[in-house]
């Protein structure tokens, strides 16, 4: 009997997780449009300015910000609170002489990597375009490119993102920072790292863009001649960068010639070719041309050395594989080209003539790979030995480096992962392979038969797609070789997706996957409610979304929740349709239920059980009197003062001599309490959406607390709980 018992709390404990998830990439864009509006605020610099091991409250942050918004120290509590629950920032309380505890915020080991180091680098810069509108729009076209074909990007712009650069100076600006911190960070990472630019005489960056990389080797191998090759437009004209921390012309580099021309065409001699992040840009023909033409201009015991991430066989769930899959998707929406398996890069190798391969080392999650032009050089002493090399080097503490960086990076991508399973929603795919029986894996290929496309290119974009999802748990993947020797994947359902996709009530969370993360009023000049109003679509989406969530939590509230055994009347303010009511009054069909809300919701709202009475009205006037009143995701809308408003109205709709008001919120864990888990990361996300669409909070127990007292009510208790929502009981008389 106990084993029964385990079973059912281990069965429950995962239900609960997979619900806390699903809430979580609901609310998906909020973390990293946090990220970017905290950076953009310089907040994380505020924070490593103040010294070592420094930690500063939101109001003393808020002081040095050129701001007089009264409020911006309460907005950014809660903006640091969420990236405390995602470990980027600590947090710890304070307690005042009168007993009022906040929160003091300091820098994690992530921020290495968010803060400018000695050399003005930081990853901030590549978040600031990650997020920008221009790069943020492609991935909402993502369905339309594996139906139809094509680059999301282009789709969007016109345009590819190649050319795009040169019509949009801000957008090119926020790029070139981008790329020029990330690589910068990069090569010092390689230089510490790799041992191969050894003995090198002439060595060509191709694609080396200002020369910058080049720079950085040189400095360390004065020895080598460096030849920086490009386009003609990149290295012809004199056009001013920043580099670290400061401008440089690109003919100012020592050490460096530059050269312009096509590596489709020809390459420059040399003793060593440096491709640093190129082959992704291309697909595998054009990638065989320029390795072609890097053959040819080697000498036998000559070298190309690639610099990029690689993706494995099977995806994994750790960051550096969800950053590998990431930036696949992100070349995939950008410019149709990809990131590529050991294997792959290997074939791509020999298929343009050359005898070896080999994996030199790491630098962060990128690979410094070696194309040896002939297959004697693999024992050369031109580079070091990766595994010997990678015990030697790595200690606890750089070990602890590289998964801050693979930490600061994969936040960076996190809005793609929302974008990338709204497609999968968009898709229908989590649908079909739930048709497709208990347990049924599905390949792409299979997928892409079920959709309305004649795109030859649906099974490998949606392989891709799926890939990445499986990095993030929210599909699974199981391989199979084939007799070929090719390895087919089969995609299946993660425990997340039970509440993907529609129940037997035909409800699911899918309808929330539709939030992009700008602060809701000054994107459209009106409230949520009002856009609502004027966009039959939107709304149509927005109360589908409200309807399921609200149904799904429900029927597990009426599952835990004992509280509504004899009532005899129920008012369920702002309950809309009726249709939460009627779920209660199904289960205890003696209670009388009114449905109270504004006039124009309930005039056309159907009576869908006889003892269901609407009433319409304003709630902060007066509420109709009940033995209890039912308020579902009400109070999280509102500041406290109107909180305390309604409270008051419910106080005295309520019978003298007893009665309660029922309350189901979300709860915020208390600022002394742990960081957050899996369940509070979901709460949080939910407050900075209340925070961009509608102004409103949610709040810990001890502050709904605070508002029952203030309204008059002498009980509070935390009754239970539906999923992580909590079911609280305010009571008018304890």
């Amino acid at each position: 009997m106990a084993l029964d018992t385990n079973k059912e709390s281990n069965n429950v404990m995962v239900e609960d997780e997979a619900w806390s998830y699903a809430m979580v990439l609901s609310s998906g864009a909020a973390l990293p449009m946090v990220l970017k509006a905290v950076i953009e605020l310089d907040v994380l610099e505020i924070i490593n300015q103040a010294g070592p091991g420094a930690k500063l409250s939101p109001t003393e942050i808020a002081a040095k910000l050129a701001t007089q918004n009264p409020e911006a120290a309460r907005m950014l509590d809660r903006m640091l609170r969420l990236l405390a629950s995602y470990s980027v920032l600590t947090c710890s309380p304070r307690t005042h002489q009168d007993g009022q505890v906040e929160r003091l915020y300091g820098l994690s080991l992530v921020c290495k990597f968010l803060t400018k180091d000695e050399d003005g680098l930081s990853l901030g810069s590549h978040s600031l375009f990650c997020h920008d509108k221009v790069a943020m729009e492609p991935w909402y076209h993502i369905k339309d490119a594996i139906l139809e074909g094509g680059a999301p990007f282009h789709r969007v712009q016109g345009v590819s993102s190649f050319s795009y650069s040169g019509k949009d100076p801000r957008c090119n600006k926020l790029f070139n920072n981008a790329m020029a911190d990330l690589s910068s960070i990069v090569m010092k990472k390689i230089l510490e790292n790799y041992k191969g630019f050894e003995g090198i005489s002439t060595l060509v960056d191709m694609g080396g863009n200002i020369g910058a990389s080049l720079s950085m080797v040189i400095s360390k191998y004065p020895t080598i001649k460096g030849v920086n090759f490009d386009l003609p437009q990149v290295v012809m004209v004199l056009i001013p960068m920043r580099v670290y921390h400061f401008e440089f012309n690109i003919m100012q580099f020592l050490g460096v010639t530059n050269i312009a021309g096509d590596m489709f065409t020809s390459v420059p001699k040399g003793d060593a070719i440096f491709v640093k992040s190129i082959f992704h840009n291309w697909d595998d023909e054009h990638c065989l041309k320029f390795m072609k033409n890097c053959y040819t201009a080697l000498p036998n015991h000559g070298k190309v050395i690639a610099c990029e991430y690689i993706l494995p066989v099977i995806p994994k769930t750790n960051n550096a594989a969800r950053m590998a899959y990431h930036f696949d998707i992100t070349m995939m929406v950008a410019c149709n080209g990809k990131e590529r398996t050991e294997l792959e890069f290997e074939a791509l190798g020999k298929a343009a003539g050359f005898e070896g391969f080999r994996i030199a080392c790491s630098a962060y999650d990128f690979k410094v790979m070696e194309f040896l032009r002939i297959f004697e050089e693999l024992m050369a002493p031109t580079s070091a030995n990766y595994e010997a090399e990678k015990i030697s080097y790595w200690d606890l503490q750089e070990e602890e480096d590289e998964a801050a960086c693979s930490f600061a990076l994969s936040l960076i991508g996190d809005a793609f992962k929302f974008a990338a399973l709204k497609t999968a929603m968009e898709l229908d795919i989590i649908e079909m392979i739930k048709k497709s029986g208990r347990g049924a894996r599905l390949t792409p290929a299979e997928i892409a038969a079920k959709l309305p496309t004649n795109n030859p290119a649906a099974p490998t974009m949606l392989r891709r797609l799926l890939d990445y999802l499986v990095s993030h748990s929210i599909f699974t993947v199981a391989p199979t070789t084939l007799p070929d020797g090719s390895v087919e994947r089969r995609y299946g359902l993660a425990p997340v997706c039970k509440f993907l996709t529609p129940n037997d009530d035909g409800v699911s969370l899918a309808p929330f996957i539709s939030n992009r993360g700008e602060p809701f009023e000054k994107a459209y000049g009106m409230s949520l409610y009002e856009y609502s109003g004027k966009h039959p679509e939107h709304q149509k989406d927005f109360h589908k979304a409200m309807s399921d969530h609200s149904t799904l939590v429900l029927k597990k509230l009426l599952k835990t929740y004992k509280g509504l055994g004899g009532l005899s009347s129920l008012v369920d303010v702002g309950g809309g349709n009726g249709a939460t009511l009627s779920m209660i009054l199904s289960k205890y069909p003696a209670i009388k239920g009114i449905n109270f809300d504004q006039p124009h919701v309930v005039a056309d709202a159907p009576v869908s059980h006889p003892g269901l009475e609407h009433v319409g009205g304003d709630i902060f006037t007066s509420i109709p009197k009940g033995d209890a009143i039912f308020l579902k995701w009400i109070l999280h809308c509102f500041g406290d003062e109107d909180c305390i408003k309604i409270l008051k109205n419910c106080y005295a709709a309520l019978p003298e001599d007893g009665g309660k008001v029922i309350v189901c919120e979300y709860l915020l864990p208390n600022p002394d309490e742990a960081t957050p888990d899996i369940a509070g990361n979901s709460v949080v996300q939910f407050d900075m959406c209340m925070m961009v669409v509608t102004g409103g909070l949610e709040r810990t127990a001890k502050e709904f607390e605070a508002l029952a007292l203030a309204a008059g009510f002498q009980g509070f208790q935390v009754a239970g709980s539906a999923y992580n929502v909590k079911i609280m009981e305010l009571l008018k008389k304890n």
